[in-house]
Protein backbone atom coordinates (compact mmCIF):
# COMPACT_ATOMS: atom_id res chain seq x y z
CA UNK A 1 0.00 0.00 0.00
CA UNK A 2 1.14 3.54 -0.77
CA UNK A 3 -0.46 6.78 0.33
CA UNK A 4 -0.82 9.84 -1.91
CA UNK A 5 -2.04 12.98 -0.20
CA UNK A 6 -3.82 15.79 -1.99
CA UNK A 7 -1.69 18.39 -0.22
CA UNK A 8 1.26 17.32 -2.35
CA UNK A 9 -0.58 19.05 -5.20
CA UNK A 10 -0.13 22.51 -3.67
CA UNK A 11 2.00 24.82 -5.80
CA UNK A 12 5.23 26.06 -4.21
CA UNK A 13 4.84 29.14 -2.00
CA UNK A 14 6.37 31.30 -4.71
CA UNK A 15 3.46 30.38 -7.00
CA UNK A 16 0.75 31.21 -4.45
CA UNK A 17 1.36 34.95 -4.18
CA UNK A 18 2.19 37.84 -6.45
CA UNK A 19 0.96 41.23 -7.61
CA UNK A 20 -2.29 39.80 -8.97
CA UNK A 21 -2.77 37.34 -6.13
CA UNK A 22 -2.17 38.15 -2.47
CA UNK A 23 -0.67 35.46 -0.24
CA UNK A 24 -3.18 32.65 0.40
CA UNK A 25 -3.23 30.22 3.27
CA UNK A 26 -2.71 26.55 2.56
CA UNK A 27 -5.93 24.64 2.28
CA UNK A 28 -8.31 26.82 0.24
CA UNK A 29 -9.76 24.89 -2.72
CA UNK A 30 -8.11 27.19 -5.25
CA UNK A 31 -4.63 26.70 -3.72
CA UNK A 32 -4.52 23.07 -4.91
CA UNK A 33 -3.70 21.83 -8.40
CA UNK A 34 -6.91 19.82 -8.83
CA UNK A 35 -6.20 19.09 -12.52
CA UNK A 36 -2.74 17.81 -11.61
CA UNK A 37 -4.27 15.63 -8.90
CA UNK A 38 -6.76 14.16 -11.38
CA UNK A 39 -3.89 13.48 -13.81
CA UNK A 40 -2.00 11.70 -11.02
CA UNK A 41 -5.02 9.50 -10.24
CA UNK A 42 -5.42 8.69 -13.95
CA UNK A 43 -1.75 7.67 -14.19
CA UNK A 44 -2.07 5.52 -11.06
CA UNK A 45 -5.10 3.70 -12.47
CA UNK A 46 -3.45 3.10 -15.86
CA UNK A 47 0.12 2.37 -14.67
CA UNK A 48 0.33 -1.38 -15.31
CA UNK A 49 3.88 -2.33 -14.29
CA UNK A 50 5.22 1.24 -14.48
CA UNK A 51 6.22 3.21 -11.40
CA UNK A 52 4.31 6.46 -10.96
CA UNK A 53 5.86 9.30 -8.98
CA UNK A 54 3.61 11.45 -6.83
CA UNK A 55 4.34 14.71 -5.03
CA UNK A 56 4.59 14.94 -1.26
CA UNK A 57 3.99 17.92 1.00
CA UNK A 58 6.81 18.23 3.53
CA UNK A 59 5.57 19.87 6.69
CA UNK A 60 9.12 20.53 7.91
CA UNK A 61 9.66 23.03 5.10
CA UNK A 62 5.98 23.77 4.28
CA UNK A 63 6.56 23.00 0.58
CA UNK A 64 5.52 20.32 -1.93
CA UNK A 65 8.25 18.09 -3.36
CA UNK A 66 7.58 16.80 -6.87
CA UNK A 67 8.13 13.08 -7.48
CA UNK A 68 8.90 12.31 -3.82
CA UNK A 69 6.62 9.25 -3.57
CA UNK A 70 7.32 6.27 -5.83
CA UNK A 71 4.32 4.01 -6.42
CA UNK A 72 5.53 0.80 -8.11
CA UNK A 73 3.22 -0.94 -10.54
CA UNK A 74 2.88 -3.98 -8.28
CA UNK A 75 1.29 -2.04 -5.43
CA UNK A 76 -2.27 -3.41 -5.14
CA UNK A 77 -3.73 -0.56 -3.08
CA UNK A 78 -3.23 3.20 -3.16
CA UNK A 79 -4.86 5.23 -0.40
CA UNK A 80 -5.35 8.92 -1.03
CA UNK A 81 -6.79 11.52 1.27
CA UNK A 82 -7.63 15.19 1.24
CA UNK A 83 -10.29 17.71 2.14
CA UNK A 84 -11.77 18.33 -1.31
CA UNK A 85 -11.60 14.95 -3.06
CA UNK A 86 -15.37 14.50 -3.10
CA UNK A 87 -16.23 18.11 -3.95
CA UNK A 88 -18.78 17.89 -6.78
CA UNK A 89 -17.76 21.23 -8.33
CA UNK A 90 -15.03 22.54 -10.60
CA UNK A 91 -12.01 20.40 -11.40
CA UNK A 92 -12.55 18.39 -8.19
CA UNK A 93 -15.65 16.76 -9.70
CA UNK A 94 -13.36 14.57 -11.85
CA UNK A 95 -11.80 12.93 -8.76
CA UNK A 96 -14.67 10.77 -7.47
CA UNK A 97 -15.07 8.66 -10.65
CA UNK A 98 -11.38 7.70 -10.36
CA UNK A 99 -11.76 6.29 -6.81
CA UNK A 100 -12.93 2.73 -6.20
CA UNK A 101 -14.16 3.65 -2.73
CA UNK A 102 -14.68 6.80 -0.67
CA UNK A 103 -14.65 6.81 3.12
CA UNK A 104 -15.31 9.85 5.28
Amino acid sequence: MRRARADGRLPPRAGRAGPARPPRPHGATDTFDACGYVALLERLRARGDATVYAPEFRRAIEEPIAGAIAVPGGVPLVVTEGNYLLLPAGDWAAVRPLLDEAWY
